[in-house]
């Protein structure tokens, strides 16, 4: 779904792949093409590519966190609150899991674009999707 504006998006999100520490679930925004965009990658673990907010940008996903936890804890058969906020204004962007702020960054370079649910190496479940107006 394309956006315009500054949003959220609400979820509920379960992880179901293995154990391990890169384990994820990724929430895009901003997208623009296959080579312009910027992902929410939550993730067991924090490590130099994992549990980031990154930027695809014409090249290799680049992090632009300012702020994050050491990691999420997925569990087994659990579903979690997922909260994206995105303010296109002054470029924030911060991650809730479970109502716990676990990642912020600053990022002007889209502003707007597509939407999107996934994992990087993984595999999860979805539901009650909301999109809406950050107030």
């Amino acid at each position: 779904r394309s956006v315009e504006g500054s949003y959220v998006i609400e979820c509920e999100a379960m992880q179901t792949g293995r154990a391990y520490g890169h384990r994820d679930l990724c929430f895009f925004f901003d997208w623009q093409d296959p080579a312009h965009f910027g992902y929410v990658h939550l993730a067991t673990e924090a490590d130099p590519n994992s549990h980031h907010i990154q930027i695809v940008d014409g090249a290799d996903r680049s992090p632009v966190t300012t702020e994050r936890t050491e990691g999420v804890d997925w569990g087994t058969n659990e579903w979690h609150d997922i909260r994206i906020e995105r303010n296109v204004d002054t470029g924030t962007i911060r991650a809730f899991f479970d109502g716990t702020l676990v990642m912020e960054a600053v990022e002007l370079r889209f502003g707007q674009g597509r939407v999107g649910l996934g994992s990087f190496d993984d595999q999860g479940r979805f539901r009650n999707l909301r999109i809406s107006a950050l107030r």
